[in-house]
Formats: structure tokens, C-alpha cells, sequence
């Protein structure tokens, strides 16, 4: 300490420090992290199952079929279009914008590495359980393996064998790293 400062002058000091018009807890405010609004979620859908469609649309004008024996492939087609179909999905899973994400990309993955050919007959069973491995590996809550079966018309047994040969054609490699996923973020919000 100086030879002529008082601690009383220290205690001046320090007390008009704090009487500035700005706390350190108003310096410091917390983020708010907004979620997007559910306009994202519907854009996100809708640009989802358009690409989708348009993927199973040319293997169908093409005539290039998927293996009728495969676990994937149904012989009930649902009356719903794929986008009904993610409609239907979000609206009973409640799932978060990242899992829809998550979802999309598992699906471009299995068409891309495993030379999947989407078809009517197995782009519900896909979706669904890409459904639920997204929602395991991405969300904390989730509702029963029942309740999924159900949102998609499937029996539990079903259900458990598409989302195991769609995990086992995965080869396990369920992370996305965070460019892939802004990636793909930002071209389904743009399509």
C-alpha cells in the first residue's frame, strides 16, 4: 500500500466501481436460445418429402425395384404421402427440428452408401425408423417403442427389425458432425 492512501480511500474506490449504471450481471445477460418457430418445422417437411418424393418418383418411372425380401420392404402401402406421412410423425413423436434433421440425413445416407432404392414400398418403414433411431440418439424424452409402432402402422416386432437393419446398413455411424448438419439445415430451409 501507498505510504499516504488510507483504506478508507481503497473502500471509496471500490465503492463508486459498483455504482456504475451497468452491474456485472447486466454486462453479463445469459443467452436466450430461441427454437425455431414451427414455420421451420413445416418448411423443413414440406422440402423434405419433396425430395424424397422425387427420389422414389424416378425409381418408379425408371423401373428400378427394391428386393421384395428385404425387412424395409412392405407390401401395405400407406394411403398418405410421404409428407403426410412427416406430418404425421412430428405431430405424434413431437419431435425437435435436429431429430427431423437427423432423420433426413440417416435416410440420404442409406440411399447414398447402401445403394437403397426408395420405393413406396419401403420409404414409410425408412422414415420411421430412422424416426426412432434419430430420436434415441438425439432427444432425452421418448415416448414407448409401442407408440412409434403405432404412428406408423406397424407391429412392435416390425418396428424393431426395420430400425435394426437401418442401424446394421448404417454400419453404427450414427454422428453428424455440426457442418453436416447447418449443411443440411440451411438447404432444406432454402429449396
Amino acid at each position: 500500500m501507498p505510504k499516504f492512501q488510507s483504506t478508507d480511500s481503497i473502500a471509496s474506490v471500490s465503492s463508486t466501481a459498483n455504482t456504475d449504471s451497468s452491474s456485472p450481471k447486466e454486462q453479463f445477460k445469459p443467452i436466450i436460445i430461441v427454437p425455431y418457430p414451427p414455420s421451420y418445422h413445416h418448411a423443413v417437411i414440406s422440402n423434405m418429402s419433396s425430395v424424397l418424393f422425387n427420389i422414389v418418383y424416378y425409381n418408379k418411372t425408371h423401373k428400378i425395384y427394391s428386393e421384395e425380401n428385404d425387412v424395409l420392404y412392405s407390401k401395405h402401402i400407406p394411403k398418405l404421402s410421404i409428407e403426410e406421412f412427416l406430418i404425421r410423425i412430428v405431430k405424434y413423436s413431437k419431435i425437435e427440428l435436429s431429430t427431423l434433421v437427423y432423420m433426413y440425413i440417416y435416410t440420404l445416407r442409406l440411399i447414398t452408401r447402401n445403394d437403397l432404392i426408395l420405393r413406396y414400398n419401403n420409404v414409410y418403414r425408412v422414415l420411421l425408423g430412422a424416426c426412432v433411431i434419430s430420436v434415441k440418439f438425439n432427444e432425452d424424452t421418448k415416448f414407448p417403442y409401442k407408440y412409434y409402432a403405432k404412428i406408423g402402422g406397424m407391429t412392435v416386432e416390425e418396428l424393431s427389425a426395420v430400425e435394426f437393419a437401418i442401424f446394421t446398413k448404417l454400419n453404427c455411424e450414427l454422428f453428424i458432425n455440426e457442418d453436416e448438419y447447418y449443411e443440411t439445415l440451411s438447404f432444406l430451409l432454402q429449396i
